[in-house]
């Protein structure tokens, strides 16, 4: 990229910025250089689109857009998978053009072929035949190879891929990472909500759901023992959580509040698996057993809650964080002792 390319992209961002009356930050600078310098197509496709629905670009849409689509482009360029994909496309594509030139070869020697029967003898023209059945299969024994190659090429690239996504989503994850478990924090919630309601459903699927655990008398444990008893609720509940996660690799915890975990189904999970799991987490707790050391007391079991959060296409991180505030009021408002409750928000009028 030229100097003078990116030059004119920065002055373009100046004067929109000072055009708007916005702040210039390195956030809405990064967007406007980028979107104005039009190399970046996926962020030009996503801002165009926010401009067509007639959203205002707030400072939580820049953030969002910033984060997404400069810094992941960054991190792609600085591991190399911009060139990995480039090569691997090259090499599917000249794979096709071989196939394509081969099979044009031979049509071509196919209506030779027809003239050359009323020129040479029968005995000709077989050894003709022969001499480019010959060459035809040694071109397809190469055409085969070189497929072979390609295919193990393209799965050696997109394992590297695959590998190069987990390491990115893990270092983004430390970045959120709770101090007390070691789970991604509330503010990761947030931005992988974001993103499962900005990704469009399947036509067949509307709603989804998320699944909330709550540790109904964790004041309790507090108030009455120590903070330092609190926290170890709070580890045993999320190890608890994480043993169960083992059979659904795909699910994802996160620490909402203090209280509280959020579990990220899968897309592809049915309801059902869901209902399963959340049995298998309560049933599991009340078999665990609190020990003070100094005094080897035995404490009351950890009472868990279980609540399941419809989310929809048109649904806001805002609405759906409303809805899982609604959950947890009702949970806190349950009596001393209540545990083992499933409330499910779907089959209740919550919007």
């Amino acid at each position: 990229m030229s100097n003078s390319k990116w030059l004119v992209a920065t002055k373009k961002a100046l004067s929109y910025l000072e055009e708007n009356n916005l702040p210039c930050t390195t956030v809405n600078m990064s967007v406007w250089q980028n979107y104005f310098l039009a190399e970046n197509k996926a962020l030009i496709q996503r801002m165009r689109a926010i401009q067509k629905s007639g959203q205002a670009f707030n400072e939580t849409i820049l953030n969002t857009l910033y984060e997404d689509f400069v810094l992941r482009q960054h991190l792609r360029k600085k591991m190399g998978l911009d060139s990995v994909l480039d090569t691997m496309l090259e090499k599917s594509a000249a794979l096709q053009n071989h196939i394509k030139s081969f099979c044009a070869k031979l049509e071509e020697k196919q209506k030779h072929l027809q003239t050359l029967r009323k020129d040479l003898s029968e005995a000709e023209v077989k050894e003709v035949i022969n001499f480019i059945l010959q060459q035809a299969l040694e071109e397809m024994d190469e055409i085969e190879q070189e497929a072979k190659e390609t295919e193990l090429w393209l799965g050696k690239g997109s394992e590297d891929l695959q590998l190069a996504r987990k390491v990115a989503l893990k270092f983004e994850m430390n970045l959120h990472s709770d101090y007390l478990t070691g789970v991604p924090d509330q503010q990761f919630f947030r931005k992988e909500m974001e993103k499962l309601l900005s990704e469009s459903f399947s036509g067949l699927v509307r709603r989804r759901k998320l699944l909330v655990f709550y540790i109904k008398e964790l004041d309790h444990y507090n108030e009455t023992y120590s903070w330092l008893l609190g926290d170890s609720v709070i580890r045993q509940v999320t190890r608890v959580i994480q043993e169960q996660l083992s059979a659904h690799p795909d699910w994802q915890i996160m620490r909402y509040s203090g209280a509280s975990f959020v579990v990220l189904p899968a897309p592809s999970a049915v309801i059902s698996s869901v209902g399963i799991f959340i049995q298998k987490v309560i049933k599991s707790i009340k078999t665990k057993s609190l020990i003070i050391k100094n005094t080897q007391q035995k404490i009351k079991p950890i009472s868990l809650c279980a609540l399941l959060v419809p989310y929809e296409v048109f649904d806001s991180l805002a609405e759906v964080e409303a809805k899982i505030e609604l959950g947890l009021a009702r949970f806190k408002a349950l009596a001393d002792g209540a545990e083992g409750v499933v409330l499910d928000l779907s089959e209740e009028a919550v919007a």
